[in-house]
């Protein structure tokens, strides 16, 4: 049995809960019945009524026991049930048929965590959707903020609370599931039918739901059952109805044809509407005693009916329901126009976004295509020294190697003059300046050693060590002749001149070479060299820088 029929049953013969009682009667003899019979575990469900309503509570502040009472009386067509916590939600669930179905729950503050039991529920097949009225004895609560995310929070209700807007909440919310689930208004009705009669129920403002037309005439009626006929204005299009920043007179009701409402900037005109301009052009400006904000211009013909601050304030002291439909018309416009305000937020902000990606994407390509200059004029500038580098090696080549010629030549003209055995001394010591490698220091230091008992004089013996003395014995022989160490010092240093002269022709002719190879690229890019001859090559080239510095060289022997 359920709490329906146990309050037939109890002999409570008071009158039921309406509109005219207002505030719940609170506990009453009867609770302790009206429990038991609703518990699910003991009572069961109400047999032939397969809608539901769960409330959950389990009277410890007497608010569950008043609340399944006050929704018996008000909802006598559907099956109330109750339990006590989240605990008894598993039998619950155990306890429905097939055919049953659950369209609202309702919790009160008997329950600790109203959010945990909400979200237990929604693990629940039939509960799993349902959305749910919370009845509370508290002033504040932490424990509804995820049902509030989730949606699931219907409402909230304060206890003690006032039967006609518990029973009005009630069907609004079950209402709302079975349109959810793809119910008509039809089948809603024929499920849990009308509202009861003290239920509070209805739109905020009439007329929001409705044709904007229809509300537009109606309007229009109402204000000519108070003033009269109103003259119709037909205007052309172009006629500005209100100028941004002047003082609005009267407002427009524009019973046919389009306003565009504008706005001046520092850019110059910004058209802010169009088509959601909306029929009523200076209604706010005119309340606020405020000047226009935008510049209203018919972009049609237009029939308007104009009715100023004084006609309105009649039209409403008279006929005070004239001042809901006005209400209702100025909220759908202004309503259209904060909506295509936010719009223009958005689109604004997308623009910005894809204007912030291009001007990166720009950043980019622009530093790619100073990377493709720096790159092209690098490109040019070595083309332009391929061509300059082309042309110093063909200009340096041609007299260096008629230089390399003419020192070779001096070298045959002078073997040939230092042919004679009195000159034999000088012919072999320039011979050897021009052939023999390059001796270490070490060597040279050792040789000194051997030289310097022979000729007794250090100075002496460093000369013919640089000369190319090879060893004590050629010391002797010079030193026996007269003037023979002074020829053999000559013909080195002949030697050794030819020899720098003839190591930097070769070497400016490498480097034309390399010149050619560089504005050439496919010659040939190694060769074998002998880095000993090289170094001392330098050496020898440079011996202007080094001048002070001693320079020690040991050399391998390389192929």
């Amino acid at each position: 049995m359920s709490v329906n029929e146990a309050v037939a049953g109890s002999g409570d013969q008071s009158p039921r809960p309406g509109l005219a009682h207002g505030w719940t009667r609170g506990p009453a003899a009867g609770d302790a019945s009206v429990l038991a019979r609703t518990d699910v575990r003991s009572g069961g469900h109400r047999a032939g009524y397969p809608i539901h309503m769960l409330v959950v509570g389990d009277d410890s502040r007497h608010i569950a026991a008043p609340v399944t009472r006050d929704l018996a009386h008000a909802f006598p067509g559907l099956c109330l049930d109750r339990v006590d916590g989240i605990d008894d939600m598993g039998a619950y669930e155990a306890s429905l048929r097939p055919g049953d179905h659950v369209l609202m729950g309702l919790v009160t503050s008997e329950v600790p965590n109203i959010d945990a039991l909400i979200d237990h529920a929604a693990t629940i097949a039939p509960l799993e959707h349902v959305q749910w009225v919370v009845v509370t004895d508290e002033s504040e609560h932490r424990d509804l903020t995820h049902c509030m995310q989730s949606g699931a929070l219907s409402s909230v209700l304060k206890a003690p609370w006032t039967v006609p807007l518990l029973a009005g909440q009630a069907y609004s919310t079950m209402v709302r599931y079975l349109s959810g689930c793809g119910y008509s208004q039809r089948q809603i009705r024929a499920l849990i039918a009308d509202p009861p009669p003290f239920a509070v129920q209805g739109p905020l403002l009439e007329g929001l739901d409705r044709d904007e037309r229809e509300v537009v005439m109606e309007l229009l009626a109402g204000v000519e059952r108070v003033l009269g006929q109103r003259p119709r204005l037909i205007v052309p299009e172009g006629t500005q109805l209100v100028t941004q920043g002047e003082p609005v007179g009267a407002v427009y009701l524009v019973l046919d044809g389009q306003v565009s409402l504008h706005r001046d900037s520092s850019r110059g005109e910004v058209l802010a509407h169009l088509a959601t301009s909306g029929p009523l052009i200076g209604l706010v400006s005119l309340a606020r005693a405020e000047e226009a904000f935008f510049t209203g211009v018919t972009t049609s013909d237009a029939t308007v009916v104009r009715l100023t601050t004084e006609q309105l304030q009649i039209v409403i002291s008279e006929d005070p329901s004239i001042g809901g439909t006005l209400t209702a018309l100025a909220i759908r416009s202004l309503t259209r126009r904060l909506m295509r305000a936010e719009d223009l937020h958005l689109e604004n902000a997308m623009l910005a976004e894809d204007l912030e990606a291009q001007k990166e994407a720009l950043a980019a390509t622009l530093e790619d295509l100073r990377a493709t200059r720096a790159e092209l004029v690098e490109r040019a500038r070595f083309a332009m020294l391929g061509e300059l580098s082309a042309g110093i090696a063909h200009e340096l080549n041609n007299p260096v190697t008629a230089l390399v010629r003419a020192a070779k030549h001096l070298h045959e003209d002078v073997d040939s003059v230092l042919a004679s055995p009195a000159t034999a001394s000088s012919r072999e010591a320039m011979a050897r300046a021009l052939t023999v490698p390059p001796r270490s220091t070490s060597v040279e230091r050792a040789l000194m050693k051997e030289l310097l008992p022979v000729v007794g004089d250090r100075t002496l013996a460093r000369r013919l060590v640089r000369a190319g003395v090879q060893g004590a014995d050629g010391a002797r022989a010079l030193a026996q002749v007269p003037g023979g160490i002074d020829a053999y010092e000559a013909g080195a240093r002949l030697g050794g001149s030819l020899r720098s002269v003839l190591a930097a022709g070769d070497r400016v002719i490498e480097l034309t070479q390399s010149l050619k190879g560089y504005a050439r690229p496919d010659a040939e890019d190694l060769k074998p060299v002998d880095v000993r001859e090289g170094i001392d090559d330098v050496l020898r080239l440079t011996a202007h820088r080094v001048r002070g510095i001693r320079i020690e060289c040991d050399y391998e022997d390389v192929p």
